[in-house]
């Protein structure tokens, strides 16, 4: 079963710990009750928050990983930016359905749990869990998720991973 964008059912709020993890959020909370999930394999993408002035373009998401959850700080980028940003780069290359929107993010931060970092489990696994978040990207619209405008519209992502990543 593949990605889709739904708001949050009761009975999973409750299963994945949504209120807890609200609770450690902080300003710039946007109160999300959606976000983007693949049952099937136990992987959820959800914005939690989004930068304000300066940092408009950053967003503190939760990916939670076959039961590990993993906080992220992505920046949308421009085409330019995306140009000029360093990093090793996914989805750069790749074929595109004409109809796609061509979106950029980079990953300028990961920590399990808020832990600050991503365990050595994890860090063995890490090419597993950045094409599941460019897929969980592509599947929300880019974290827009049951709001997009144009639901069926696909989208290409390119995710460059900061050289701060590891």
């Amino acid at each position: 079963m593949p990605f889709v964008n739904e708001y949050i059912p009761a009975d999973d709020v409750k299963k994945y710990h949504i209120e807890e993890i609200n609770k450690k959020v902080y300003l710039g909370f946007n109160g999300s009750t959606q976000w983007t999930i693949d049952r099937a394999r136990d992987i959820y993408f959800r914005q939690v928050a989004r930068g304000r002035e300066e940092f408009r373009s950053e967003t503190i998401n939760t990916f939670d990983w076959k039961g590990r959850l993993i906080w992220l700080t992505l920046e949308g980028l421009s085409k330019e930016e995306a140009q000029q940003a360093e990093g090793e780069r996914f989805g750069e290359g790749e074929p595109v359905d004409p109809r796609s929107r061509l979106v950029a993010f980079k990953l300028v931060h990961w920590s399990e749990d808020g832990s600050g970092y991503l365990s050595s489990e994890l860090k063995a696994r890490r090419s597993e869990l950045i094409r599941d978040l460019k897929e969980a990207l592509e599947a929300s619209k880019g974290g827009i998720g049951v709001y997009a405008s144009q639901p069926d519209r696909p989208w290409h992502v390119m995710l460059i991973v900061g050289k701060e990543v590891s």
